[in-house]
């Protein structure tokens, strides 16, 4: 999950408006993360970290 709370302050810099806090997923993998928000215009944006 850190490289998806790493993001989290990007996406606010970027003006983006944060939809859901940084997460840990793991019914989709050991290690899965996602923030996720939407942009100025109100596109969904999703940041996810799948570990190698």
């Amino acid at each position: 999950m850190k490289e998806a709370v790493r993001k989290a302050p990007l996406m606010k810099e970027k003006r983006a408006a944060l939809l859901d806090a940084p997460a840990d997923y793991p019914q989709y993998g050991a290690g899965d993360a996602a923030v996720s928000g939407t942009d100025p215009d109100g596109l969904k944006l999703e940041v996810v970290h799948f570990p190698r």
